[in-house]
């Protein structure tokens, strides 16, 4: 499930941009609202161009990227 990936990926690197797409379904909205909620960074619902999705990628990939401290074992 793409919410529980969300989840998921957000407790372990809560830095990392996620974009979120959904489809062109009666709850898509809610499903995008909540994924924002959950720690998705942008959303996309379809249909949605390539420079859409460029735009999100480049605005993301932009911004100060916080990279978690390195454990050493």
């Amino acid at each position: 499930d793409g919410l529980e990936t969300i989840i998921a990926l957000h407790r372990t690197r809560p830095a990392l941009p996620i974009i979120v797409i959904s489809g062109a379904t009666r709850n898509s909205n809610l499903y995008l609202e909540t994924a924002l909620k959950l720690g998705a960074s942008r959303m996309l619902a379809k249909p949605f161009t390539v420079a859409a999705l460029l735009h999100l990628i480049d605005e993301l990939l932009s911004r100060p990227f916080e990279r978690p401290p390195t454990v050493l074992k």
